[in-house]
């Protein structure tokens, strides 16, 4: 997993929240939250707050959030990016029942398959990511 600093991160996160302004946005795209219409906005399932920070037609841009010791259950996601916000403390567990428990530091950034799994938040502060998923 490559680690960027937290400078790169914001400046990642910034080119794909300023091409929002630029770029033609699906109706009502900015405030949309869990539950939405689009095909690529996670499932009831899933996190309890999602928002979505950008979309056009190649990409859609998510924030998670989870709670102190919020548990999300199953869920299906699609291939994505993860850049994490927080640090953070979780276990993942697959949809076969096995289980590994993720440290993550501010910054960090990686490839995440599409899978069915579920997660809980370990630590004792939110943990928030930036889910960049391509369409």
């Amino acid at each position: 997993m490559k680690r960027f600093s937290s400078i790169t991160v914001v400046a990642i996160a910034s080119v794909y929240l300023a091409a929002g302004a630029a770029q033609p946005q699906h109706p009502g795209s900015a405030a949309r939250e869990q539950g939405a219409a689009s095909a690529h906005t996670p499932a009831q399932s899933g996190p309890a707050n999602v928002k979505v920070e950008f979309e056009n037609d190649k990409v859609v841009v998510l924030r998670v959030r989870m709670e102190v010791h919020e548990r999300t259950p199953l869920h299906d996601v699609t291939p994505r990016v993860v850049v994490w916000l927080t640090p953070a403390q979780l276990r993942d567990t697959s949809a076969d029942g096995r289980s590994t428990v993720l440290h993550r530091l501010p910054g960090a950034a990686e490839w995440v398959s599409a899978q069915r799994h579920a997660g809980e938040n370990l630590g004792n502060a939110p943990i928030e990511f930036l889910a960049i998923v391509p369409k």
